[in-house]
Formats: structure tokens, C-alpha cells, sequence
């Protein structure tokens, strides 16, 4: 008798019970989703080196040395296609961004822009208006470091660029927007993978197969991994600090891999079936093999 501890001998014990392996799977499904929902730790929303290469050490010295910590700074772009930085509406729209800004104080530390430059007598003033004057940028410096701050990132963007329209085109870049916006476009497309995606993948399989449950196992099996996967991430995320891209990465990789896995070893179960072996036997032949082959894939990562 195979060991359960291989990859055949549980692929066998699996099958010989399979309500009870269902019943296990779900209880470790619920109880992954319960304790991370209760214990969950924080995702980073900085990328740091999980070591320290030359070139961090060699920014640790500047900051400790000679510039000390640079504050978390954001630009504010102000551009129209008819009107000038010489026009009151263009001053008004300057100026009521950056009254709105400074409305933000958990957020926003200081802003500043070209007509307060240019009425204290600041030569910086004409760095901040392009050479045609239809374009001005206002430099604005964030409260916090950059997790401080990407907490009111949505609330930040759409306040700095509230003024947008009748000519006027406003946006907010730098770190913070920028990881705001990437997060939108992140959330838009995982969206897209499971609405589109997972039907189109069913219907693939339903041909590939000709069955509805072969088809459907893939597809059960990826979700499954991108629920787990998820849960043990927020779980390890009080010990670890882990980037909340992860959770992005898990969900493509769960629904890829994990289709693609799931069919290795279905394929594998089928063809042993096509050779005259029993489903006891052609199940723990595909788990000795392509469950193997899985198993190894999946560890080495």
C-alpha cells in the first residue's frame, strides 16, 4: 500500500472517500476565509528589496549623511488648449485646486502654485509654467510616508482634479496617484478575468472535454486555489510584509495555473482510463505521475 504522505496514496485515499475529502476541503476553505477575515494583517503598499543591494545602501547613506528623508511629493498638472496662465479663468482653476488641496490636511502638507510664487517675487515661479503658457504644474508635498498617505489616495486624485473640464485638463502624478490609479485599472482587469475569462474558459472546456463536470473541475479547482491562496496571504501578512500587488498575482495565476494543472491531471486520469485501467487505478497513476509533475511545479515557484 502506497504512503499517504505520496502524491498516489492520497490521490487514492481521495478517491476511495471522496465525500470526506470534499468535507475537508470545504472545512479548510472556511476556516482559511473565517481567520483571515478575523486575523488579517495589512498589505504593503510600498516595494521594497527584500535585501539591501548597492544601490540601497548606497541611498541609506545619502539620507543618513548629507539629505536626510525626502518628503513624499505629488504634481498637480494644469493644462488648456485655448486659454493661458495670463487668463482669469486659468487662475481661477489654479487657485481653486489648490484651495481644495490644502482642504486636505491628513493628507496634504503644502501646496503651492505659480501665481503665489510670482506675487512674492520667487524666480522659481516661471519654472512652474510651460513655454507656451498654456500648462502649469503645482508641486505638492504629502503628510506621512507613502502608506500615510496612499490611505486617502482615491479622496487625493479626485480632489485634485475636480476642476476638470469647460477647456481644462487637470491631473495628479507621482507615487501616490499613480499607485491609485494602477490599483483602478488592476481591480478593472482581475474584474474583466472573472467575468469574461471564466466563461470563456468553461466553454473551451465543455468542447475540449464534452462533458460539463470534467469542464467545470478546472475551473472549481483554480477558484479554489485564488480563495486559499488569498486567505493564507492576509494570514501571513502579521508576520510578513507582503505587497498588496499579491493578491493581483494570485488571482491570475490561480485562474491560469490552476486551470492548466487541473487539466494535466484530468487528461492524465483519462488517458489511463482509455488503457483499460479501473478509476481506482487511473487515479492513482495520475497522481503518481502528473500529480507529481504538480506537486514539484507548484513547490518550486
Amino acid at each position: 500500500m502506497r504512503s499517504l504522505l505520496s502524491t498516489a496514496g492520497l490521490a487514492r485515499a481521495s478517491a476511495r472517500r471522496p465525500w470526506r475529502t470534499l468535507g475537508v476541503w470545504l472545512a479548510i476553505i472556511v476556516v482559511a476565509v473565517v481567520a483571515s477575515g478575523a486575523f488579517s494583517g495589512s498589505l504593503s503598499d510600498e516595494a521594497e528589496f527584500t535585501n539591501k543591494p548597492e544601490s540601497v545602501q548606497a541611498d541609506e547613506l545619502l539620507e543618513e549623511r548629507m539629505r536626510g528623508e525626502d518628503p513624499l511629493t505629488e504634481t498637480v498638472v494644469i493644462t488648456s488648449t485655448s486659454a493661458t496662465v495670463d487668463d482669469p479663468a486659468f487662475k481661477q482653476v489654479v487657485e481653486q485646486t489648490t484651495t481644495n488641496l490644502r482642504g486636505m490636511p491628513n493628507a496634504v502638507a503644502s501646496a503651492v502654485n505659480y501665481y503665489e510664487l510670482e506675487a512674492a517675487g520667487d524666480p522659481a515661479a516661471a519654472s512652474l509654467v510651460s513655454e507656451d503658457r498654456r500648462t502649469t504644474i503645482m508641486p505638492v508635498t504629502m503628510v506621512g510616508n507613502f502608506d500615510d498617505a496612499a490611505e486617502y489616495g482615491e479622496t487625493y486624485v479626485a480632489t485634485a482634479e475636480r476642476q476638470r473640464g469647460n477647456g481644462f485638463e487637470v491631473y495628479a502624478v507621482g507615487d501616490v496617484s499613480g499607485f491609485e490609479v494602477y490599483g483602478k485599472i488592476a481591480e478593472e482587469d482581475t474584474s474583466k478575468d472573472l467575468k469574461i475569462g471564466l466563461p470563456a474558459a468553461f466553454i473551451i472546456l465543455v468542447v475540449v472535454f464534452g462533458a460539463l463536470v470534467a469542464a467545470g473541475l478546472p475551473i472549481l479547482l483554480g477558484v479554489v486555489s485564488i480563495v486559499l491562496a488569498s486567505s493564507l496571504t492576509l494570514l501571513i501578512a502579521n508576520v510578513v510584509d507582503i505587497s498588496t500587488n499579491a493578491t493581483i498575482m494570485i488571482t491570475m495565476i490561480g485562474l491560469a495555473v490552476g486551470i492548466d494543472y487541473a487539466l494535466f491531471l484530468i487528461e492524465r486520469y483519462r488517458e489511463e482510463r482509455r488503457h483499460g485501467k479501473s478509476k481506482q487505478d487511473a487515479i492513482e497513476i495520475a497522481g503518481a505521475t502528473a500529480g507529481k509533475a504538480v506537486f514539484f511545479s507548484g513547490g518550486t515557484v
